[in-house]
C-alpha cells in the first residue's frame, strides 16, 4: 500500500475519532494522558505498535497535542479508519473489503505517513498503568 495515492479532504475533514502519533509525538501523547483523571481516561481506548499509537474516543474526549494527527472513521466504509485531513484515491468501499480480507480485522486504519496499516478491532482501556508500561515499552 506504499504507493497508494493521497489527496487532501479540503473542507470536507470529518471531524476525529482518534489520535495518531509516532515517534516523539508518540512520547508527548503519553505524556499529556498521563496527566489526565481516571475518567478521562475512561472514555479513552488505545491500539499501539512499536511504530505508531492510535488513541480512540469522541473528539471532545480526545487529547490534544501539538504535532499528532487525527484518525476517523469513513463516512461510508465505516471500518475503514483514515487520517481526517487527507484521503487515498482509491473507492473506500474496495479497500476496506480488501483489507479486511488481507488483516482479517473488520475495523482498520489505513495511514498514509508512515504509511502503515492498523487493526482496531481489540482496542485497550487506558489506565495509569497501561500508560506507565506503554512509556517504557516505546520510550
Amino acid at each position: 500500500m506504499d504507493d497508494l495515492q493521497w489527496v487532501s479532504t479540503g473542507g470536507d475533514a470529518p471531524p476525529p475519532a482518534g489520535v495518531v502519533a509516532h515517534g516523539k509525538y508518540a512520547s508527548a501523547l503519553l505524556k499529556r494522558m498521563q496527566k489526565l483523571h481516571d475518567d478521562e481516561l475512561h472514555a479513552l481506548s488505545i491500539v499501539a505498535t512499536r511504530s505508531l499509537m492510535v488513541v480512540l474516543g469522541n473528539a471532545a474526549d480526545l487529547p490534544w497535542v501539538d504535532g499528532v494527527r487525527y484518525c476517523a472513521p469513513h463516512e461510508t466504509a465505516r471500518n475503514l479508519w483514515l487520517p481526517t485531513l487527507c484521503r487515498p484515491t482509491l473507492p473506500a468501499d474496495l479497500l476496506q473489503t480488501h483489507l479486511a480480507q488481507r488483516t482479517g480485522a473488520q475495523a482498520i486504519l489505513l495511514w498514509h505517513d508512515p504509511a502503515c496499516i492498523v487493526p482496531l478491532a481489540r482496542p485497550a482501556q487506558i489506565h495509569q498503568g497501561l500508560l506507565h508500561w506503554l512509556t517504557r515499552e516505546l520510550g
